[in-house]
């Protein structure tokens, strides 16, 4: 907890320092508990998240508490952005496993679930095996877990089961209490389900609004609305002009 930010303390902002600082506690309640070290946490689209895994594992590294991370993101695009901050930070340290490379020298390993070969539920993960004996990473985060099938992440984490697992979500979609049932509905739940059984509760929550009010995000109001393509339908002549 007194270990200092790299760069500075002026970099941070005050929820990402609680957000930190929340999970810390969690380790260290699950630590004197003798419980497996879980922890999720849940802001808004655009607030920092990154920025606050990667310090969250910068201060564990500092304070002699983390000796191996996995971060593992389900895009190519989230994989480069992962890597390009915990680089900032970790420098050599951190690297990117690739199909032909696990990057077994890094201290933090970034990967998407395609490399690791859990991308499908049942899948035998083999490369996940082949390269990282079993609890290998004492720390392991799960970028944008609200996007990722139990079947996917389960794998890398029942395969570190001594590890500490961070989980990292956007906050959920608000349905109104009238919503209708709908594949799209039941998803939602079935994913926030998901996570608050294998997580718990959320140790921290920063919401769209909140992070409106503070001005960290553009502040925008949502209208529904049906255009006329959605009651018409294109007919072929309108198509045409746009091929």
């Amino acid at each position: 907890l007194v270990m200092p930010y790299p760069g500075g303390e002026f970099r941070r902002r005050y929820y990402q320092d609680a957000a930190i600082r929340a999970v810390l506690e969690r380790i260290a309640q699950c630590r004197l508990r003798g419980e497996a070290a879980r922890a999720l946490l849940a802001l808004a689209t655009g607030s920092g998240k990154t920025f606050i895994a990667v310090n969250l594992l910068k201060r564990l590294a500092d304070a002699g508490q983390m000796t191996r991370a996995l971060f593992v993101c389900d895009r190519d695009e989230l994989r480069t952005q992962a890597l390009g901050a915990l680089y900032t930070v970790f420098g050599s340290d951190a690297a990117q496993a690739t199909t032909t490379h696990p990057e077994k020298n890094a201290r933090v390993i970034v990967a998407t679930y395609q490399t690791l070969g859990v991308e499908h539920e049942g899948d035998d993960a083999r490369y996940l095996l082949r390269h990282y004996p079993e609890n290998y990473f004492s720390h392991i985060v799960i970028d944008e877990c609200h996007r990722s099938a139990w079947g996917q992440w389960s794998q890398v984490l029942t395969h570190n089961a001594a590890a500490v697992h961070i989980g990292l979500t956007a906050t959920p979609r608000q349905l109104p209490a009238d919503a209708q049932p709908s594949p799209e509905v039941e998803q939602d739940a079935q994913i926030t389900a998901d996570n608050l059984r294998y997580f718990g509760e959320p140790v921290y929550e920063y919401t769209m609004a909140q992070a409106m009010a503070d001005g960290y995000l553009a502040a925008c109001e949502i209208r529904v609305r049906r255009v006329d393509v959605d009651e018409t339908g294109l007919t072929r002549e309108q198509i045409a002009p746009l091929q």
